[in-house]
């Protein structure tokens, strides 16, 4: 069998009932500011920050944490690794072909890296 491609978590997509109380939060507490946002600062409809958290507005969430929407993984040849999926007879997404689902439900991304950001990412030291 070929060698796995490499990948880390990008961003861990999760739903919330209060997307802007979440964005402040973030910002506030700790220093997670916007990267990116779908819609309006007034009603934001997606938001990536930095730090990789992904909030999606869900106003009828009534949980006692976020919700799971799907991790988000770079991927140094998601070619590759959606092929190796699919021989785990993992249930591709019907509209996004590096999108499939676990046995569980857990939705996953594969996001095509930048050449050398993979071993970059490995180099960092977490901890200390």
């Amino acid at each position: 069998m070929n060698k796995a491609p490499l990948a880390y978590v990008e961003h861990v997509a999760i739903y919330v009932k209060d997307i802007k109380w979440h964005i402040q939060f973030f910002e506030d507490v700790l220093a997670l500011g916007i990267r990116q946002m779908n819609g309006t600062p007034e009603a934001p409809t997606n938001v990536w920050l930095y730090g990789g958290i992904q909030l999606l507005p869900k106003e009828d969430f009534n949980g006692p944490e976020g919700r799971l929407n799907h991790l988000g993984l770079m991927v140094d040849d998601p070619e590759q690794a959606v092929k190796k999926a699919a021989a785990w007879n993992v249930k591709m997404h019907p509209e996004k072909e590096n999108w499939f689902y676990l046995p569980d439900g857990l939705l996953i991304e594969l996001l095509k890296a930048q050449p050398g950001s993979i071993a970059d990412f490995f180099n960092v030291k977490a901890r200390g």
